[in-house]
């Protein structure tokens, strides 16, 4: 099982394993002899050799869909050093076979390096919110305007209709009704005097909003 999975942008991750031996490198240090040293040093690049090649055929690629590559971390610079010493293409040899060789420094630096592709992700899904947003608004706002322009003409078409009617009223019914009254014929209900009133449309003047630019 890994012993890290770090999720990427975009539905990555990398997979970080930690269980490199180090016995070897130890006992190197504790050596009495050059021969000692040499051969312990030997079998502290064969650990590391071996685990880049567990790794490998582990296919932690396989077990986990999304994972670009596997990390092995190893817990200290000199333990790295010493091994790429013995073997100058150790680093080379574990990138072929999918696997990046990190120490605590290159770890924590490759971490800051995904930290940072987070915070630009959600900057972008921010910006894509916020253009979706105003896409939206100014959608609705054109909407609303049409329902506005819409209701205006109706109500024009209402002022006109209620103008013309008045006008046909006091000129062709309420006239005639008042000659009833000199032939006697009126009722105790007294007809206006003056005509219905006209509704006058007078537009209103529209400030512009001062520029925002």
């Amino acid at each position: 099982r890994p012993d890290m999975r770090v999720k990427l942008p975009g539905g990555r991750e990398i997979v970080v394993d930690a269980k490199t031996p180090i016995d070897a490198f130890l006992a190197a240090v504790e050596a009495q002899t050059d021969e000692d040293r040499d051969r312990e040093l030997d079998r502290h690049v064969k650990h590391i050799t071996d685990k880049i090649t567990d790794l490998s055929s582990k296919r932690y690629q396989d077990q986990v869909r999304s994972a670009d590559f596997v990390v092995l971390f190893i817990p200290g610079e000199s333990f790295l050093y010493a091994a790429a010493s013995r073997r100058q293409d150790l680093i080379e040899y574990a990138m072929g076979k999918g696997v990046v060789i990190a120490t605590p420094t290159t770890l924590v630096a490759l971490l800051k390096a995904v930290a940072l592709g987070w915070r630009e992700e959600k900057v972008a899904e921010s910006a894509q919110k916020i253009k979706e947003l105003g896409c939206q608004l100014h959608e609705q706002i054109g909407i609303i305007f049409e329902r506005l322009a819409k209701h205006q003409k109706s109500l024009s078409g209402a002022f006109d209709s209620y103008n013309e009617l008045s006008t046909a009223i006091e000129g062709r019914l309420v006239s005639r009704a008042r000659k009833f009254k000199d032939l006697g014929a009126d009722s105790p209900k007294e007809l206006p005097a003056d005509p219905a009133p006209q509704i006058e449309i007078v537009p209103r003047e529209v400030k512009q909003p001062a520029s925002t630019d």
